[in-house]
């Protein structure tokens, strides 16, 4: 088993912070009032592709954005669930199975995107430099 590098690391851990704050503001963001569910997926999904499309220009593995990506969204909804005024779960558990329910589709949405967008990405990328 190869040792975990830092360079990977790093980038998991920007990942996850990036997508963690992006999320966060996607999900608690009073313009959103304004907009359809439509619109409001359409605008997750086109900021999630242009994250993941300059992904590889840093050099990083596309499995660690999207591992990263996935916790960061995750980590970010359990915690506004959490704090959440409407809903005062008894444990971080219960937060991430409220979180679940309530946007298991939006989960699975972004981390196709982000996967989708980072293959793609590093695909074009790769080509470009042979």
């Amino acid at each position: 088993m190869a040792p975990i590098k830092r360079r990977d690391v790093v980038g998991l851990l920007v990942a996850a912070t990036l997508s963690g704050i992006l999320y966060r503001y996607w999900l608690s963001t009073p313009v959103l009032e304004y907009l359809t569910i439509n619109e409001w997926h359409g605008v997750a999904v086109l900021v999630t592709l242009a994250v993941s499309g300059v992904w590889p220009l840093f050099k990083w593995n596309v499995s660690t954005l999207v591992v990263g990506f996935t916790a960061g969204i995750l980590v970010a909804g359990t915690w506004l669930e959490w704090r959440s005024q409407r809903a005062l779960p008894s444990s971080v558990g219960a937060a991430f199975q409220l979180h679940l329910e309530s946007f298991r589709s939006d989960v699975i949405m972004l981390t196709v995107a982000v996967l989708f967008g980072g293959y793609c990405s590093a695909r074009l990328t790769n080509s470009r430099r042979h």
